[in-house]
């Protein structure tokens, strides 16, 4: 069986693929947008949401890194996220951060907004970035020290569009980080330290509105508590209903010409050590590569050195055998991976030669070093198709 044979098996039998037919949070940024007076067009499925969003004179959009369907649903049954939720919805591909909010920041897929995973490589430039920090990958320069600047997202944010009296609550950590200043523009952004400082800010915000107001909380701690222990742990659960709190808390001081919706990012899942596979600096699959692997654990990106293509093909799948599936980028266009449609100019470059997607739940890291990475001692991860990783859910309350 071919890869691409391998992977269209998968995505009958154990992976959910995105769909342009299926509401996702590209047509929840969509429909967000539109709701705050943006004027764009919008794909049928934002069109369906759009009757979800509710109308009121304040509106709470709550970001949850990580909170997705399967962590959700280890709440009781008589939680208000369980009690309010809407609907799923399903994440973009990869199913991971830095591509998942630029497509909440955009309303555009992957395939368009160019941001291919954590390490996104960018040829134009000729090194890898760490997108959401804005520095290169391995000495963590400041891509602004580099000349590279915020025009490497090369779809504008919708937020600064905004028809509202309009704020970002973050953490103080990335409230005014370069990657902010693309997703927010000129929007203005508080930065909080510890939950329930990030819900009074929000609630100050509300009340503090005269006019018809749209407030962006984001909240990253059970995507942390996730990577740390594990979606199944209890920190993660622990996080989790924290958050469920926070949004009972919300809904009932908004008062009645306030409304909260919540949905997440992507989900996660917990990788055991054998199903960790590490290249090295002097793995002979480097060979192959112009520069190491980028993109995401759970969906790796190789840019093979022109000519090399076959031969890295033969050496992966001797290597990674019938669980692994290595597209090409044209396999990944025709499967509609990162959204319908013929792949954007930015992305194809950034993709590079070859995309490999797993069965089950494994990653594959790269350690430059001698020393093991950080990420290679993490339990929770998430970037791949699995259903764990991409059902997320719709709350509206």
């Amino acid at each position: 069986m071919t890869p691409i044979d391998r992977a269209r098996n998968w995505l009958t039998t154990r992976w959910l693929a995105p769909d342009a037919g299926r509401p996702s949070s590209v047509h929840l940024s969509q429909a967000l947008a539109a709701a705050m007076g943006v004027d764009l067009q919008v794909e049928p499925a934002a069109r369906t949401l759009a009757d979800d969003l509710p109308t009121g004179r304040h509106l709470v959009f709550l970001l949850a890194d990580g909170l997705g369907c399967a962590i959700l649903e280890r709440l009781g049954e008589d939680s208000f996220l369980r009690c309010s939720l809407r609907r799923e919805l399903r994440a973009v591909f990869p199913s991971a951060t830095a591509s998942a909010l630029t497509s909440l920041a955009t309303g555009a897929w992957p395939k368009d907004h160019g941001v291919t995973g954590w390490w996104t490589h960018l040829p134009e430039h000729g090194i890898t970035a760490t997108a959401l920090p804005f520095v290169e990958r391995f000495e963590d320069r400041p891509l602004g020290e580099l000349g590279i600047g915020l025009d490497v997202f090369p779809v504008p944010a919708l937020l600064p569009r905004y028809a509202r009296r309009t704020l970002a609550v973050q953490p103080q950590a990335i409230a005014h980080s370069s990657y902010s200043r693309y997703f927010l523009g000129d929007t203005p952004a508080l930065g909080y330290t510890g939950l329930e400082a990030g819900v009074e800010a929000v609630l100050e915000h509300v009340r503090e509105s005269t006019k018809p107001s749209f407030t962006y909380f984001y909240v990253p701690d059970v995507d942390h508590a996730g990577h740390a222990h594990g979606p199944r742990s209890p920190e993660v659960l622990e996080r989790a209903r924290a958050i469920d709190a926070a949004a009972r808390r919300l809904r009932d001081g908004l008062g009645p010409q306030g409304h909260l919706v919540l949905s997440a990012d992507h989900g996660q899942i917990e990788v055991p050590p054998e199903r960790k596979h590490v290249l090295t600096a002097r793995d002979p699959l480097l060979d192959f590569l112009a520069v190491p692997p980028y993109g995401e654990p759970r969906a790796p990106q190789f840019s093979v050195r022109p000519g090399s293509e076959a031969a890295f093909r033969r050496a992966f799948e001797a290597r990674f055998g019938e669980e692994w599936a290595l597209l090409s980028v044209d396999e990944v266009e025709a499967l509609g991976l990162l959204g319908p449609g013929r792949l954007g100019a930015t992305t194809r470059a950034r993709l590079g030669s070859f995309l490999a997607l797993a069965a089950a739940e494994d990653v594959l890291l790269f350690r430059p070093g001698p020393d093991p990475e950080g990420v290679e001692g993490l339990r929770g991860y998430h970037g791949g198709l699995l259903p764990a990783e991409m059902r997320i859910p719709l709350v509206v309350a």
